[in-house]
């Protein structure tokens, strides 16, 4: 299990890797000519959030997946979620469902914003007695405005996925034209050698700023190898993104692998799958979402969050 910690706090970086990436496209983005099939990607993304102007409500399929071995022991986690989104009414739907470690959990949730109130309140069935909890949360100074607010997140999501002018087509299947963008591990050390030297910038210290420190952080750097690949689908008719995913596998393998001969260079991981895949279906087929009244009337706890509210797992 010793391996297995290595594992954990190698994912915690690789969350700061995706979610920073977006930032420093402008920085780190490839200057070559442009091939025959790059596209246009602002113009892309603009298509694409106009076509979710007139969205009422949809369905989502999220797959969430991590398969890796270290010697004799295998790591097997993934995660469904099954969900139904009613934007006009600010209602969701999820079943979610984990299997983890030859452990599984499935549980049913619900979450409703309240435009009286500013709130919005989650709905859980916990999944070991069925019981029903429930909590709220402010949402005062935040706009959720459905027409301006989501269609700006959209862009800025695909926009930090895909805006560093490497988008390319690729082959179209019957219903979707299909694209990929692969974001290379020399581009991931050029966007944490920019982020370290902001960093340590901000902080001004001799100690963090010293010679030393920044050999070390440099050789840090080098251990991240590997690609990251985004898959992206979209509807030929309407416009609609159809399907997404993301495949950190190579970049994983390269650079837990090269982490792991920092401690134990006999010790290698094999890891056989690292995604997520997100498909989109039945716009404006979803309908109304009803909130079942033993949800409506569940217990009042302080956070869903909390495994002993969540799963009675004392």
């Amino acid at each position: 299990m010793k391996k297995i910690k290595y594992l954990l706090a190698t994912l915690l970086m690789f969350t700061l890797v995706l979610t920073g990436c977006g930032d420093k496209k402008e920085e780190i983005k490839n200057n070559e000519k442009a091939n025959s099939n790059e596209v246009a990607t602002e113009e892309l993304v603009d298509k694409i959030v106009d076509s979710y102007t007139n969205v009422e409500n949809y369905k989502v399929n999220v797959d969430l997946g991590f398969k890796a071995t270290v010697e004799d022991e295998t790591l097997d986690i993934s995660v469904v979620i099954d969900g139904t989104v009613d934007q006009k009414n600010k209602v969701g739907k999820v079943t979610l469902s984990v299997n983890a470690m030859e452990e599984k959990i499935a549980t049913e949730m619900y979450l409703a914003y309240n435009d009286t109130t500013k709130e919005i309140t989650i709905y859980v069935k916990n999944p070991e007695t069925n019981e029903w909890i429930k909590t709220s949360q402010s949402m005062e100074g935040m706009d959720m405005t459905v027409s301006e607010d989501y269609n700006k997140q959209l862009k800025d999501m695909l926009n930090t996925i895909f805006g560093n002018d490497k988008l390319k087509q690729i082959e179209a299947d019957e219903n979707n034209y299909n694209y990929e963008a692969v974001i290379t591990g020399e581009e991931i050390q050029t966007y944490l050698k920019l982020f370290l030297n902001e960093l340590l910038g901000s902080l001004k210290t001799e100690e963090t700023n010293s010679e030393n420190n920044t050999n070390a952080y440099e050789q840090l750097i080098k251990l991240f190898q590997g690609d990251i690949t985004f898959n992206l689908s979209v509807n030929k008719e309407n416009s609609y993104i159809s399907k997404l995913k993301v495949d950190i596998k190579d970049f994983a393998n390269k650079t837990i692998n090269n982490i792991l001969k920092l401690s134990d260079s006999e010790t290698t991981m094999d890891i056989a799958r690292a995604d997520a895949k997100i498909e989109f279906t039945d716009f404006n087929k979803v309908g109304t979402i009803v909130i079942p009244t033993e949800a409506l009337n569940g217990t009042e706890v302080s956070s869903v969050l909390n495994t002993e509210n969540l799963l009675n797992l004392n």
